[in-house]
């Protein structure tokens, strides 16, 4: 059992710095025109494990035999870990921080093909080095007023993916709560996390066929609808029994539209705001912010939820997100196939 609990820990660890920089690699390996998809990549890898994870950890397969089940996570994290070392460099990485072009052609050709035009990519990528004065680079990012703007966009953007752990973990408490039968309200997480996949699956094209800002924004709105929807339903539920479906529902719709745009476009933004010598010090600040205010969030939701029931939702969740979108919608900078140098001077014009 000691072992187990320091293997989490370890694991915990690990995943938080992967899954940061796999959105910063996806980032920096991508055109300005692909970087949209290939970033949603990640949100869909992970929704696609963490549905195949429920599945599996119920106590009809492996839930009781994790010995097991983490035989076989470590014998895919192995074949994973060889399959990284057939991996370039990121060309941005190596013609910004190298200054190694030749390099930075061979890593372009092999994450964008053959057919890519080298030069007009290696001007793209030369672009940001404008944003990157050495003796900025040195300084305190908080310093830098339009790092301070893009760390503060990119935190409000990250507080509309807070409730989603809290559900992960407490749906079915929840639900049973809302007065649901046992059997649904178990079976709830895997519902919702079917509902989380589909989104992502979908997101992966509205990305690139909407923009960002309408993907980010419409997606939370109905992301922080739906839990507004869960409170009222699970509030006349106490009148009408039929309400507590609409309960349900709202988690679906919570958990669809939260893959669908709320979720991933939100991680990645931060990278499309600053230049690449800042992103991995930015992303991984906005980060840590939001990770204190999940885990902060998850301790209260459940005493909360003992005092006022489903209105602790709009308590912890709705109203923060719709300070955030009022924000969001008012600052936030188009990202969509733009060069980070043209969205950064726009952060330090402060035309929006």
């Amino acid at each position: 059992m000691e072992t187990l609990f320091i293997s989490r820990i370890l694991a915990s660890v690990a995943c938080a710095v992967i899954y940061q920089t796999q959105i910063l690699f996806l980032q920096e390996c991508s055109s300005a025109r692909d970087r949209g998809m290939s970033s949603f990549l990640s949100g869909i890898w992970f929704a696609v494990v963490a549905l195949f994870s429920i599945i599996v950890g119920t106590d009809n397969l492996l839930g009781k035999r994790m010995d097991i089940a983490c035989a076989g996570i470590a014998v895919l994290n192995f074949f994973a870990f060889l399959a990284a070392f057939v991996f370039h460099e990121t060309p941005k990485y190596l013609l910004l921080s190298r200054n190694d072009r030749k390099e930075a052609k061979i890593s372009i050709t092999f994450y964008q093909g053959k057919t890519v035009d080298l030069k007009k990519a290696i001007e793209e990528i030369e672009a940001e080095s404008v944003t990157n004065d050495p003796e900025i680079i040195k300084i305190n990012i908080f310093k830098v007023p339009y790092i301070r703007k893009a760390i503060l966009l990119s935190v409000l953007a990250l507080q509309n993916t807070v409730a989603f752990w809290s559900i992960l973990l407490s749906s079915t408490y929840f639900l049973k709560d809302a007065g649901l039968e046992n059997d649904i309200a178990e079976y709830s997480t895997t519902l919702m996390a079917v509902s989380y996949v589909l989104g992502t699956c979908g997101g992966m094209f509205w990305i690139v066929k909407y923009s960002r800002r309408k993907t980010l924004l419409s997606f939370t709105v109905i992301n922080v609808a739906s839990l507004a929807m869960y409170a009222i339903c699970a509030e006349l539920t106490k009148h009408i029994l039929l309400f507590r479906y609409g309960c349900l529902f709202s988690l679906v719709i919570y958990g669809f539209s939260y893959g669908a745009g709320a979720g991933p476009t939100s991680r990645f933004i931060s990278g499309e705001l600053v230049a690449q010598n800042f992103r991995s010090r930015v992303q991984a600040c906005t980060v840590s912010i939001n990770q204190i205010v999940v885990i902060a969030s998850t301790f209260a939701i459940l005493p909360l939820f003992k005092v006022i029931h489903a209105w602790s939702f709009v308590v912890l969740f709705v109203l923060p997100s719709i300070g955030s979108l009022i924000v969001l919608f008012l600052k936030l900078p188009e990202t969509k196939n733009r060069p980070i140098d043209d969205i950064v001077k726009e952060l330090i014009q402060g035309k929006n």
